[in-house]
């Protein structure tokens, strides 16, 4: 028995060692090996816009923005240096470090930040833990920011823009 991997493992070792395993069963198991798929993307990319568990439009297309514009940001070393002062995460890597494809990969590939969707738990409580939370901080706060500036904020965590000792709730996270 499996879900996901464990399912595509269940339903291999019963295709290749019939006489060891009389029955498996595979739940949501990409059985179909791709090098980078999509679909599972499109259908993450989903959830965030369900609002039976705190989703919204406006949320996907701030996720969605806010990754295009990152991709075209590596073109430019200017735009290349922005990034490194945006996101925690390369904070003291070289703009030129983004040039390679891999490290953009390394950066982005899977999304600036951690979005939860199969582990989706709606009784968390800490920060952006799961959609609705990471949801009400890319739709909270001023106005103005553009997407990239609400996903900088996602993905550099509570303490980014807290003062020293204090402890920044989700809305107000700059």
């Amino acid at each position: 028995f499996g879900g996901s991997y464990p399912g595509m493992l269940a339903s291999w070792a019963r295709l290749k060692y019939p006489y060891l395993f009389f029955a498996s069963a595979a739940s949501s198991a990409p059985v179909q090996a791709k090098v980078d798929m999509q679909e599972y993307n499109d259908i993450v990319a989903a959830a965030y816009t369900l609002h039976s568990v705190g989703g919204s439009e406006r949320c996907s297309e701030i996720i969605a923005d806010g990754h295009a514009t990152i991709g075209d940001m590596f073109k430019s070393s200017s735009d290349r240096a922005r990034l490194t002062e945006l996101f925690t995460e390369l904070r003291g890597a070289s703009p030129s470090w983004l040039i390679s494809p891999a490290h953009q990969l390394l950066f982005a590939g899977n999304g600036v930040a951690q979005f939860p969707a199969q582990s989706n738990d709606p009784t968390c409580s800490s920060f952006g833990c799961n959609i609705e939370r990471i949801c009400h901080i890319l739709t909270s706060g001023a106005s103005n920011a553009s997407a990239l500036e609400r996903l900088a904020k996602l993905a550099n965590g509570p303490a980014f823009g807290a003062k020293h000792g204090e402890e920044p709730d989700e809305a107000n996270v700059a």
